[in-house]
């Protein structure tokens, strides 16, 4: 059992070509270029990674349409946390090599950078997405708020302050 397992391994290894060092050789990947911090970078991924099925020109169309049909509020929110500054917005706009060895935070973000006003564009999205849940929870507080005026009673500051509410 030893011998043929012995064997196997011996095998294997004997195909693969060695340096003098006795490593092995592999094909290097290519490096992506960073123009931003990783976190930034990272942060960008996971959320371009719910938008796979666009590309980034339609994605950039649908910001300046304000359209937030396919845009989750944590991904706009997670947009404009990490907006780049207008340092690293001349950095990705001066940029002038192969774009493909960016990225996919940095490609996307060059796209954006078409965007006028990108970080106030999002905040409005992102409270045009959220708006709907905002005012039900404020109706639910209202409510609760008229049901408890409505226990104290006929108190006159009560009255003046539920007149208030109606």
């Amino acid at each position: 059992d030893f011998a043929g397992l012995e064997h196997l391994f011996t095998a294997m290894s004997s195909k693969t070509p060695r340096k003098e060092g006795g490593a092995a050789k592999t094909p290097r990947a290519r490096e992506k270029v960073s123009l931003l911090d990783s976190k930034k970078s990272q942060a960008y991924a996971i959320a371009l990674s719910g938008l796979k099925q666009f590309s980034y020109d339609q994605i950039r169309q649908e910001m300046m349409n304000g359209d937030v049909t396919h845009f989750s509020s944590d991904m706009l929110e997670t947009f404009i946390k990490n907006a780049p500054d207008d340092g690293e917005w001349d950095l990705l706009r001066s940029y002038s090599e192969n774009v493909a060895a960016l990225g996919d935070a940095e490609r996307f973000l060059i796209e954006m950078s078409r965007v006028q006003h990108y970080k106030p564009k999002l905040e409005a999205m992102l409270f045009r997405k959220t708006f709907t849940a905002r005012m039900s929870d404020i109706h639910t507080q209202f409510d609760a708020l008229r049901a408890a005026l409505d226990v104290l009673g006929d108190e006159r500051r009560c009255r003046m302050f539920r007149r208030l509410l109606r």
